[in-house]
């Protein structure tokens, strides 16, 4: 299964995309126990679904 960059998110990215910190993220990510669809290379990807979770917690 190959990578698509329009598809997942890694955390920084996710960050990135909002205008946060990567750590406010990570923790947003933790709190509504995401879980990655992929980890290649140590990095963590997550869906689009999961980007619009954490933008609305971050927005709290």
């Amino acid at each position: 299964m190959s990578i698509n960059p329009n598809e997942y998110f890694t955390a920084s990215k996710i960050a990135k995309l909002y205008g946060v910190s990567a750590s406010e993220v990570r923790k947003a990510l933790k709190s509504i126990k995401a879980k990655p669809v992929i980890t290649k290379g140590g990095c963590s990807y997550y869906t689009r679904e999961t980007c619009e979770k954490v933008k609305k917690l971050l927005k709290k």
